[in-house]
């Protein structure tokens, strides 16, 4: 089975400047990343899509290939879906591989074995589109509110069911972005539409982590966060 990885890190962050080259106790950001990737015992193939001159050289610094992403695909609005698929169509053409995972460059923590336990976890079971990881945010859900006319109203219209969180049944989960696995044939089959997530198709199985190896950076506070965490063995 082919098991196609993308590291997906484009270099046009206005948050956090040349984020993946950040440095997080001394190795750049996206070092973690590759690092995780490359303990993998299924992913076949490993590639950073970028249009960073600087991940290209960090990515031949590691033995694994960059394929350079369009401008047009590296954009603040542009789906990643469309960098997985242009990574695809660039190294196989028409024979895609069974499976590709995106890993994003901005997301240094990563639970340990969490890459094949997402990747064996779609392997498992046929009838699936993908498997991803997630954490769940645990808010207090009763006290979220929507703005209507200035003012601020429940989220949920059901305002008598529960009042506190012990009383919520249903379990609320975040995609996190670490490990995203999906069969490639859905990935190109869902291309044109558009909407949150539709690439990973129908029936989709979520790989539970705790918070703190989901935390994606985006601005400084992030990164101090994450060096603050993985300082401390998070």
């Amino acid at each position: 089975m082919e098991i196609f990885g993308v590291i997906a890190a484009r270099k046009g962050s206005k948050g956090l400047p040349k984020k993946h080259l950040m440095q997080i106790n001394g190795k750049p950001m996206i070092g973690y990343v590759i690092e995780d990737c490359l303990k993998s015992e299924l992913l076949t193939k490993l590639v950073i899509s970028t249009d960073d001159e600087d991940l290209l050289k960090l990515a031949n610094s590691y033995n694994i290939e960059a394929v350079i992403r369009p401008d047009c695909l590296a954009t603040d609005t542009s789906p990643i879906e469309d960098a997985l698929r242009h990574a695809i169509r660039t190294l196989y053409g028409k024979h895609v591989p069974d499976i590709t995972v995106l890993f994003q460059g901005n997301i240094p923590n990563r639970k340990e074995g969490m890459v094949d336990r997402v990747i064996e976890v779609l392997m498992e079971d046929g009838t699936l589109d993908s498997a991803v990881s997630v954490y769940c945010p645990d808010p207090h859900l009763y006290a979220l509110k929507i703005e209507e006319n200035g003012l601020l109203v429940p989220a949920f219209a059901d305002r008598t069911s529960y009042y506190r969180r012990q009383d919520i049944k249903n379990k609320y989960y975040l995609i996190d972005g670490a490990v995203y696995a999906v069969r490639t044939k859905i990935l190109m089959a869902t291309e044109g539409l558009v909407g949150p997530h539709l690439y990973l198709g129908k029936r989709i199985k979520c790989v539970k982590q705790e918070k703190e190896y989901g935390l994606e950076v985006d601005y400084k506070k992030d990164l101090d966060l994450a060096r603050f965490n993985m300082s401390k063995g998070l």
